[in-house]
């Protein structure tokens, strides 16, 4: 499709050059530009699905429970400092 709108682009340019009407030339500028608008946004669109990645990591089992695990350690951690943290609130007070 890029290139179809790539080679129109160019037969309204060549159309603009050799005609001697006033609509048709501004109907042909008009369409150069727009051609032009929609090749360039449809030849970045190729450029983007090419360098996509389309492989989505799923993690096995195992490594779902060492996530689960460092998890729950984290959260352990955290309240553990939590507890210390009022601790030294209440001996201030």
């Amino acid at each position: 499709m890029r290139f179809v709108l790539a080679g129109l682009t160019v037969l309204c340019l060549v159309v603009v050059f050799l005609t001697d009407s006033p609509t048709v030339l501004g109907l042909c500028l008009l369409g150069a530009f727009l051609f032009s608008l929609a090749a360039v946004f449809a030849f970045a669109q190729a450029r983007i699905e090419s360098t996509q990645q389309r492989q989505t990591y799923i993690p096995s089992p195992e490594e779902r429970e060492l996530m689960r695990r460092a998890m729950e350690k984290r959260k352990l951690e955290a309240a553990a400092k939590r507890t210390v943290d009022n601790d030294d609130e209440r001996e201030q007070a």
